[in-house]
């Protein structure tokens, strides 16, 4: 799906950050999004966002996050431990925990490749 419509948004729910229960991540044509959300019956607020450019892509694998290792994804929220897609830039990697990392990854590769983007995993 993802190469035949690269414009459509993709969401993928993450594992709970420091937490947070209502932490996802999405993709359309142009930049990678992440929302990281405390939220209960009533009240939802935001702790973290952040965007990267697909342009700005330069890899993708998938890693082991270990606890007592874990990098921040914003200020003062670190990455759960477990599995992780970790997407790197020219300014370092940014490590997702999301719920299901393989189908993350062909995904966000799948779309790249279908923008003509040079990614791969690794």
């Amino acid at each position: 799906m993802a190469a035949a419509a690269p414009a459509m948004p993709l969401e993928h729910p993450m594992q709970s950050y420091d937490g947070l229960r209502d932490c996802r991540v999405s993709f359309d044509d142009r930049a990678l999004r992440w929302s990281l959300r405390a939220s209960s019956r009533m009240i939802r607020f935001t702790m973290g966002t952040g965007e990267i450019r697909l342009s700005q892509i330069t890899g993708i694998r998938i890693v082991d996050i270990q606890k007592g290792a874990q990098p921040q994804l914003n200020p003062n929220i670190q990455v759960p431990p477990g599995p992780a897609v970790a997407v790197a830039t020219p300014q370092g990697e940014a490590c997702f925990a999301v719920e299901n990392p393989q189908l993350f990854a062909a995904q966000l590769d799948a779309r790249l490749r279908a923008l003509g983007l040079p990614a791969w995993i690794r």
